[in-house]
Parts: structure tokens; C-alpha cells; sequence
């Protein structure tokens, strides 16, 4: 949350300089969540200590970047986040949408490209981040009770925006499809752990069974930005 908040206000005054810090938390027991932003050593005069990041990712707003996340007409997803909070799937109210009473939230893409890239440097980063993605699936499962998988991602998934998708079984094999996944320059130096541990939660929930997509092909084609997702 702070660095979400530290993020919107460095934009929005020009000033790399700005960090935030955490005065109130509800998860801590406060009433209400409240965040401080502001230049670091003004924080520090005040008498915090917030975290300072002195080195930040930035993601061009390239031709590149322009062409391959340009909207498009969609093959196989049917549905928008509006149609299906108009038709009860999700819930909205109090600028607040959320799934079987759980919240979820905005996020610009590039948090999937830095936090993989960041957590490959850490000894077990990327497993930790696979097993918190894959219980993140199966509690959506869980949630949502007995559902045909493949449907469930084709109209979950595209809704919040992770592209157009074709989920499949085929001998026996799951196999999700994707075209316009969010593009950018970092693609090849991650392999989509969040992303596949999600979809293989939701498979394995909803099939009781062991399901992982470890296998991935990443391709360009022509103005398409394409995730090929299997079992081994």
C-alpha cells in the first residue's frame, strides 16, 4: 500500500524524492488506514523512518509499448469487469469490487514483471511467490464452488484485463492460450510465476487434482504479445 501511494504521489508532484510511511493500519488494530507522503527528509524530520528506494524500474512509454497493449476486439472473451458486475458476479459498491466478499483492487501490470524480477534475486523468491499464487487460485476455487475451469478463466480472467484467453483440456492437458497478455519491455526476463501459479490454483481446486502449468512459451506475432501455458 505505501509504495502503491508513494508511487501516484511522485507522479503527481514530479519528485522521485517522495516516500510514505504507515501511521495507522486496521490489520494492527486502528480504526482507520492512514499514510503519510512526502519528501524523504521532511518524513525523517517529523520523526520517522521510512524505507528509501534510491533505485527505481521505469517502463518506457514506447512505440512498442503502444502497439502490442493498443485495445482490440476480443476472439474468445464474451465479457467485460462492467457486464459482470452488472450481471451480480462481481459486486461494486462504495468504490469497492469484490468477489464472494473478497476486495480486489487496481494495479498497474508492470507490479507482475517487477516483483518476479525482483524475487529471482532472493533464494526461493520465485517458489515463494508460485506457492502464493497457486493458494490464491485455490482459495478462488474454494470461493466459488464447483465450476468448469476453462470457463471459469475465460470469463474471470479477461474481465480484469490479463487479455483474450483460451483455456482447453486436451488429452488429458490443460492449456491456456493467451493473446494481448500486458506487453512490456521485460517479458523475456521473466516466465509469468504469479500468473501461471494463479490459473494452476484455480485448476487444481476446481478438479482436485495436482495441476501446474510450468511449461510456457512466450511469443510475438505481428501486433500480438501471445503466453502459451501447459502442463509438462
Amino acid at each position: 500500500m505505501k509504495g502503491y501511494i508513494t508511487g501516484i504521489w511522485a507522479y503527481a508532484c514530479e519528485d522521485q524524492s517522495i516516500e510514505a510511511i504507515q501511521i495507522k493500519c486496521q490489520g494492527r488494530g486502528d480504526k482507520e488506514c492512514e499514510v503519510i507522503a512526502a519528501p524523504y527528509k521532511m518524513l525523517v524530520k517529523m520523526g520517522y523512518k521510512p524505507i528509501r528506494c534510491r533505485k527505481l524500474e521505469k517502463a518506457e512509454l514506447s512505440r512498442e509499448y503502444k502497439i502490442f497493449n493498443e485495445i482490440r476486439p476480443t476472439s474468445w472473451a464474451r465479457n467485460s469487469l462492467k457486464s459482470l458486475i452488472d450481471a451480480g458476479f462481481f459486486d461494486y459498491k462504495h468504490g469497492q469490487v469484490t468477489y464472494h466478499r473478497e476486495r480486489f483492487f487496481l494495479c498497474e501490470a508492470s507490479f507482475m514483471y517487477i516483483l518476479e524480477k525482483e524475487l529471482k534475486k532472493i533464494k526461493n523468491g520465485l517458489k515463494i511467490l508460485w506457492d502464493c499464487s497457486f493458494g490464491f487460485g485455490k482459495r478462488l476455487a474454494e470461493i466459488s464452488g464447483k465450476q468448469e475451469p476453462c470457463k471459469f478463466i475465460m470469463d474471470f480472467f479477461p474481465a480484469l484485463g490479463f487479455g483474450d484467453i483460451l483455456a482447453s483440456r486436451k488429452e488429458g492437458r490443460y492449456e491456456i492460450f493467451v493473446k494481448y497478455f500486458p506487453w512490456l519491455e521485460w517479458y523475456k526476463d521473466i516466465d509469468f510465476t504469479m500468473f501461471r501459479g494463479m490459473l494452476s490454483g484455480i485448476i487444481s481446486g476446481f478438479t482436485d487434482r495436482d495441476v501446474k502449468l510450468k511449461k510456457i512459451v512466450k511469443d510475438i506475432r505481428g501486433r500480438d504479445f501471445i503466453l502459451y501455458l501447459t502442463e509438462k
